[in-house]
């Protein structure tokens, strides 16, 4: 469900002056997603940057200086490049966000004049822009529901200090203190040897759980959408008919297909109770703290679905060894069906990231998408 981007930076509140209409200027190139802007040195990557940034810089205060480099990461496997043009136009290139049909406006909006906070000790906030109306009503969303969700979680999530209208595109921009942890790439995930820590998994079942016990009539409430999933991958199949199947060997295209098929005719993958889900819980959103889980980011996605889609992220990065002792922890049997349909979320995930990249016109993103699609489906011929 990766679709909610939008361009971001995190700058040190104590250096930050300017109220919020003060205007702003973009420096440097962007492909990704969240940048942190600190002191000199202090320049870190924790979200989803790549090699170039864009500052996002007050113009009351010219002492922020230009874009700097941050350090690579090459954990982008699910995510389409997106670029924010050194001129400040915004050519954006984003999946489709599931419908927000619905979605209302957070309530108790904050004045936009409201200056930045000062900093305490350093304290840095991030600012977040959405760049289409999808991520425009995407930020309302967590407007209205994190304030509400916050006190039933175990853990900091992103909190709103303000929104603002948006200089770079619709809606409103959002500024929030840094969440505590950072992130890590899967591959340092399991460098670290994080998974076999006892406090990670126990984090991860325990906010899991707090989620998707937030009363769902309440998120309703609150503007939260409703994510249909038999309708959305029906439309996908009839996507990847026309788009994707002539471009696979017709083994392939025929296993494809008919998982399709599969999932969509089991009346059992859609036998569950509708509940508030984060929708995109990877082990980048979950920030961290020496061997600790200390914060999950990133809620842009959250919809009231089905409670199994949580773990299909984890899936896909930890295998089915995690998963089974998460729902143990969480005393939730590990079923057949649990495994079916994870098994075709993450196939399901890699085929429509293939049509991301042949309706925008992403050759190198589509290309490296099909190579894992392939992966996929001949992992999946040869365990039968």
């Amino acid at each position: 469900m990766r679709t909610g981007w939008s361009s971001g930076c995190l700058i040190d509140g104590g250096r930050a002056t300017g109220s919020v209409d003060d205007g702003f200027r973009l420096e440097g190139l962007h492909e990704t997603g969240f940048v942190e802007l600190r002191p000199a040195g202090e320049i870190v990557d924790r979200w989803c940057s790549r090699k170039d940034a864009v500052s996002l810089t007050p113009d009351s205060d010219p002492g922020f200086g230009p874009a700097q480099p941050l350090g690579s990461n090459d954990d982008l496997e699910r995510r389409p490049p997106r670029r924010l043009g050194i001129t400040g136009s915004l050519r954006a290139r984003e999946r489709p966000r599931r419908s927000r049909a619905g979605c209302a406006a957070p309530a108790g909006r904050r004045d936009g004049e409201r200056r930045l906070p000062d900093g305490d000790g350093g304290l840095p906030f991030v600012l977040r822009f959405p760049r289409n109306e999808d991520g425009a009503e995407g930020i309302a969303c967590e407007a209205a529901l994190l304030p509400e969700l916050a006190g039933h979680l175990p853990l900091p999530i992103p909190q709103f200090a303000f929104t603002a209208p948006n200089p770079l595109g619709p809606g409103e921009f959002c500024c929030y203190p840094a969440v505590p942890g950072e992130s890590l790439s899967e591959e340092e995930w399991h460098r670290r040897g994080l998974l076999d820590e006892p406090a990670p998994i126990r984090r991860v079942a325990a906010l899991i759980d707090a989620i998707h016990a937030f009363p769902t009539g309440r998120a309703r409430e609150l503007g939260v959408p409703e994510w249909d999933p038999r309708a959305e991958f029906g439309e996908s199949l009839d996507l990847l008919r026309a788009e994707v199947i002539s471009a696979l060997p017709p083994g392939e295209s025929g296993a494809l297909l008919a998982a399709f098929e599969t999932y969509l005719g089991d009346d059992s993958c859609f036998d569950y109770e509708p509940a508030l889900i984060h929708a995109d819980i990877s082990l980048d959103h979950l920030l961290v703290t020496g061997t600790d889980v200390t914060g999950l980011i990133d809620f842009g996605d959250a919809t009231i679905g089905d409670p199994d889609y949580d773990l299909c992220y984890l899936w896909s990065e930890t295998g089915p060894g995690f998963i089974r002792r998460l729902q143990e922890l969480r005393g939730v049997p590990f079923t057949d069906s649990l495994e079916r349909k994870l098994r075709f979320w993450e196939l399901a995930d890699a085929a429509e990231d293939v049509l991301h990249g042949v309706e925008h016109g992403l050759s190198e993103f589509r290309d490296q998408r099909l190579g894992l699609l392939r992966d996929l489906l001949s992992e999946r011929e040869s365990s039968r």
